[in-house]
This record gives C-alpha cells, sequence and structure tokens, in this order.
C-alpha cells in the first residue's frame, strides 16, 4: 500500500486562522469551528475538498452543547438530513438549569444548512415528580442522522436530594458541609466536615473537624419509593429516540452512566457507544428493537497503580472508531451496525493518541510511543509513613501498597492494586471517620476493630515528592516523542510515517499533529515547536541547572494528502 504523499497548503487562507483543528463530520465533510465563549454562539465553516471553505449556516444561537472549548461539535453531515445539537443561547430563558426538560436542543436540516427545523425531544420523568426531595435533570449526549430521521440519545438522572431532607428535619450539623453519603440496607452512613475554608495553603480538604451520623430510614422518614431512589443516590438512564419533527416516547432506555456517546446510523442500522465507567454498545436495526452490549469493562483502560489509559471514539461514516491505549499498545477497533464489534488491529509499542479520525475512505491516527512496562509504576508514589505500631508501605509490591506490623515485623494488609486500593478500598480498609478525624482507615479483617487510620496529612508528604520528582522526570523528557502517522482503508493494513519526515519539521521540536479525514484526502494541522531556555523556573522551587525549557509556538502549517 503506498504512503500518504503530504503536500503543504501554502496558501492557506488566514481569514480563519483562529478557527480551531479540523474534524470530520460525516458525507465527506471537513469542519472547522470557532468557539466564542459560553454566551456566544459558535461559528463554523466546513469543506468537502480540503482546500476551500466556506462558511457554514448553524442554527441561530447555535452553541456546542459543552462548554469545553474542545466538545464535540454535535454535528452529522452524513445522512440525507443534516443534524447539528447543542444549546440555543438566544433563548429568553435567564437560567437554563431552571427550565423543566431538556436544556439542550436538536435541529435538522434537508437543504444543507441553508435552513434549519427543531425536533422537538419530549423527555420522560423516572420517577413520578411529585415524590418530595428527588430531582431530575435531562442531558443530550448525542444526536445523529439516519436517512431522513434524526436518532437522539438522552440521559436522565435522578438524585436525592439529601442536603434539603437534612435540613428540613433539623438534622444538619452546624457549621459542617456534607461530603459522603454511604446507603446500606437499614440505614444511611453521612460524613460532614467543617464549612471553611482552609486555614492555609498547606491545609489539606480532608484536615479539620469531622462528624459521622448514621441514621435509619425510619429517622429520616423516608418512603419506600424515596429510600430506593436515595440507596442509588443518582440513578441514570440512557434514553433513546428515533424520528421526525416532535419525538414524543423513547423507543428504548438503559440503566448505564454515560459521559459521552457516540453514534452512527446507515442503511444497516443504529450503533451507538456509550463511554462511563465501562464501554457498551447499543444497536438497533429499526430504531425500535434494541439490544445492549458491554465491549469493555474498563479494565484494558487501567494501568497497573490505577491509573486509567487514554480513549479516543470518532464517527466515521458507517462505522465507528476507537483507539484505547492498553498495556501493550494502542488498540484500534471498528464497530459498526452491522456486524458490531471487529478488533481491527493492536499497535504494538505505541502509547499516547495525538488524533483520530475517520471516513468512507478509511482511518487516520496520530500516536507516540508509550511508556514501557517497567515506568509504568512511576504513576505510584513511593515512601513509608509510620505511624504507632504500624508503617504503610507505598510501591510495596511493585505498584502495590502495603500495611506493616512494625512490632511483629509482618504484613496486615497487602494489594497490588495501588492507587486503585485507595480508590476503592479492600476488606478490612475504608475511608472513614475516627475520633473526629478522616482518613484511610484499617481494620483487622477478623474482629473488625480499628487498627490505624492515616489522615491526608499523613501521608501528604509522600505524593509531594512524587509530584516533585515525576516533574523533574517530565522536563527531562520534554524532547520529541517521534510522532507516527497512520493510515489504513480498513483498520487492518497500515501505512506508517513519521510526522517530522512527513511534514519537514526539526526532529529535535515538539510537535502536535491533528488530523481529519474527508470524501477522498486527509488533512493535517501541524504546530511546532521549539525548546527556549525558560526566563524564569518552572516550577518556582526548580532551579536553572535542572534544564527547566519553556516551549514556544513557532508556527501552524497545513497539509493535505489525497487518499491513494
Amino acid at each position: 500500500m503506498p504512503p500518504l504523499n503530504w503536500t503543504e497548503l501554502r496558501s492557506f487562507s488566514d481569514d480563519y486562522a483562529s478557527y480551531g483543528p479540523p474534524e470530520s463530520v460525516g458525507g465527506g465533510w471537513v469542519l472547522r469551528r470557532l468557539y466564542q465563549g459560553p454566551e456566544a454562539p459558535t461559528l463554523a465553516i466546513v469543506s468537502s475538498d480540503g482546500t476551500e471553505w466556506q462558511p457554514m449556516r448553524l442554527p441561530d444561537g447555535f452553541r456546542v452543547a459543552d462548554i469545553a472549548s474542545d466538545a464535540d461539535i454535535g454535528v452529522d453531515l452524513s445522512g440525507k438530513q443534516w443534524v447539528a445539537f447543542g444549546q440555543d443561547i438566544s433563548d429568553s430563558e435567564s437560567d437554563p438549569r431552571e427550565v423543566e426538560g431538556l436544556v439542550e436542543r436538536v435541529w435538522h436540516s434537508d437543504d444543507r444548512g441553508l435552513s434549519w427545523t427543531e425536533t422537538s425531544v419530549n423527555v420522560a420523568h423516572l420517577i413520578d415528580p411529585s415524590v418530595p426531595y428527588v430531582t431530575q435533570t435531562w442531558q443530550l449526549l448525542e444526536a445523529i442522522s439516519w436517512d431522513e430521521q434524526v436518532v437522539a440519545v438522552v440521559q436522565c438522572t435522578a438524585e436525592f436530594d439529601i442536603d434539603a431532607l437534612l435540613a428540613d428535619r433539623g438534622m444538619y450539623p452546624a457549621g459542617m458541609r456534607l461530603v459522603w453519603v454511604k446507603p446500606s440496607d437499614e440505614h444511611i452512613t453521612l460524613q460532614f466536615t467543617e464549612d471553611r475554608p482552609p486555614a492555609s495553603d498547606l491545609e489539606r480538604e480532608h484536615e479539620g473537624t469531622w462528624v459521622e451520623l448514621t441514621p435509619s430510614y425510619r429517622d429520616l422518614g423516608l418512603s419506600d419509593e424515596q429510600q430506593q431512589c436515595l440507596r442509588k443516590r443518582k440513578q441514570k438512564v440512557q434514553m433513546v429516540f428515533v424520528g421526525d419533527g416532535v419525538i414524543t416516547e423513547p423507543h428504548a432506555e438503559f440503566e448505564a452512566t454515560a459521559f459521552d456517546i457516540t453514534g452512527v446510523a446507515d442503511h444497516e442500522g443504529i450503533v451507538l457507544v456509550c463511554e462511563g465507567g465501562a464501554t457498551t454498545l447499543l444497536r438497533s436495526r429499526d430504531g425500535r428493537s434494541w439490544s445492549d452490549t458491554v465491549v469493555d469493562d474498563g479494565a484494558t483502560r487501567v494501568r497497573r497503580g490505577g491509573y486509567r489509559r487514554s480513549r479516543r471514539t470518532v464517527r466515521g461514516d458507517g462505522s465507528i472508531w476507537t483507539a484505547t491505549s492498553v498495556d501493550e499498545g494502542v488498540r484500534i477497533d471498528c464497530l459498526s451496525p452491522r456486524d458490531g464489534r471487529q478488533t481491527s488491529c493492536l499497535l504494538r509499542g505505541m502509547g499516547e493518541i495525538s488524533s483520530l479520525s475517520a471516513a468512507a475512505p478509511g482511518v487516520a491516527v496520530a500516536v507516540s510511543p508509550g511508556r514501557d512496562a517497567a515506568d509504568s509504576d512511576s504513576d505510584v508514589p513511593a515512601g513509608r509513613v509510620t505511624k504507632g505500631d504500624y508503617e504503610l508501605r507505598f510501591n510495596e509490591p511493585s505498584g502495590g501498597l502495603t500495611l506493616w506490623d512494625v512490632a511483629n515485623d509482618m504484613p496486615i494488609h497487602v494489594s497490588d492494586a495501588g492507587q486503585a486500593a485507595l480508590d476503592e478500598p479492600p476488606d478490612g480498609v475504608r475511608w472513614g471517620v475516627v475520633d473526629g478525624t478522616y482518613g484511610l482507615v484499617f481494620s483487622d479483617i477478623h474482629s473488625g476493630q480499628d487498627l490505624v487510620v492515616f489522615t491526608r496529612a499523613d501521608v501528604g508528604h509522600v505524593y509531594e515528592e512524587h509530584r516533585r520528582l515525576r516533574h523533574l522526570g517530565e522536563s527531562d523528557n520534554n524532547g520529541p516523542r517521534d510522532i507516527q502517522i497512520g493510515w489504513s482503508p480498513d483498520g487492518v493494513e497500515w501505512d506508517w510515517q513519521l510526522a517530522a519526515t512527513a511534514f519537514g519539521f526539526d526532529a529535535e521540536a515538539e510537535a502536535v499533529v491533528r488530523l481529519a479525514v474527508g470524501s477522498d484526502f486527509v488533512l493535517a494541522r501541524v504546530h511546532d515547536f521549539g525548546p527556549v531556555a525558560a526566563s524564569a523556573p518552572v516550577p518556582s522551587e526548580a532551579t536553572a541547572s535542572e534544564g527547566i525549557f519553556e516551549w514556544v509556538d513557532l508556527r501552524q502549517r497545513w497539509f493535505i494528502a489525497r487518499v491513494p
């Protein structure tokens, strides 16, 4: 397979220099947008050939659904109807959070954006709205085009307002704030800390006086429905709507937490990838009958030490592509309505995913080598903290955590999960309050008696030293990352190029590459940087002798390659 032949676009217009990197939005179109802040509409330009650009008329008042400027644009140009979703900042409502129903809006256009019509999505309640202390909110996570119809996915969240309940019952401790809630079968554990700012920059959030209450549901006077909601605390359901014009009822509901959903639809049906703690695949051939399959429980995305790896998910014409950093490298998967999940390949030795884009011609990716396995333990601090008759040993075993009985010279608790052991403690370990102090409590697994509690203040110096050493290590490794540009028509056969060679920048420079696949081309925006000695050390405690440099943006360049 011949490599991509890149040509620099030297005559690239400066009129849109402030617009962002290219994005594939379906139908062979590539889009660039200008995010102007949370109170201003989003501007966009589109191109069908990668060289000629034209303003795209978005719905009046349209703004990216997520406030973050790097959020997905929420535009799908792949079907007969173009679809856009976001927030209408021209709405007369003073505060969208006070709106009962869906804040985000969905529009469709059957004349390539010349005019837009709103698609009304009538959301449903998870719980009877008359139930006291239960609040319900709705968020539109995805909207795509399916022939002449629109597919919209709404996440409905029902949450029990425990703060309001405690205040009404006169059970909220004065001068305290609620920071932790843990329901059980018969009662609920509530932890409060002082409601005041830290006394100094060195004081941690969890220092100060703590109070723990364990009222029963009977004490709180809760109905069965309220108890059920409180036990779940936050109940999240994904509602899938399919239709045109006014969509009145969800065609499917799935209990799952999702922070992002990416969908694609063609004549074979619809596929939705829900990204949460796990990755769930929702599929339908007709838009009415749906199936759900967990395709990734999240375990493959966790390194030793409990830190999550990077992942990117993009929509292609007829398929969804994911790039996931795993232990062996970067795994590329293709998901489609036709064959569900298809593991395409594993890019061994790669670890960092800079860019991923896909369209009908194929998929393009920019990746760089990951750290080797021996270096993965650097995410776990190393050190020992002694308190009374016990010693907490970080990174012992490698990447793990051990509580040591000093008097008897023997281990009490051993975990190889590192940071994960702190996030989700195993049996005999919990985050709790003992004698008004919050910390990591170790108990005898047989008697249940508390042995020792390590507060944030006890272990804070271990993490401070870890951050300092890690910063120095990152400073030593600020050199080039050898970014590789990959191209594949099917995700199986790949051609690879070194970015520095393909785009002609200094191999000693740092670079950022963003790719977008169009109808028959791949577009690349390249930012290359150069090392310049910093005028002031970074961070402040570093010294110039430690070789600290600041990286200065030298130029922005654009390249295009026709698909071979």
